[in-house]
């Protein structure tokens, strides 16, 4: 329930009155809760967004240094050997 705006309508007795301060206090107090669980949500997700992006960036950092090992050595390799090693690169992912 919301205090009136109008100041006529407020209840007379001080214990109305109090009852009325009371009851909302109690809803602003459920909507800040409210409010602090949605943004403890929104960190939760936030981290664990984070967490995945360095996870698929050190990935990403593994398949490359992998792919430079493998360009380096099919340098040094016939063609068929090569096929081979790409290949077998390729089961592992």
């Amino acid at each position: 329930m919301l205090i009136p705006a109008n100041l006529a309508t407020l209840p007379r007795k001080a214990i109305a009155l109090r009852g009325l301060l009371l009851q909302r206090e109690a809803e602003h107090t459920a909507e800040q809760e409210r409010q602090a669980a949605k943004l403890q949500a929104a960190r939760n997700g936030l981290q664990e967004q984070m967490l995945r992006n360095e996870q698929l960036k050190l990935r990403l950092a593994r398949l490359l240094r992998d792919a430079q090992y493998n360009m380096d050595r099919a340098k040094r390799l016939r063609p068929t050997q090569f096929l081979d090693c790409v290949c077998r690169g390729m089961r592992r992912l």
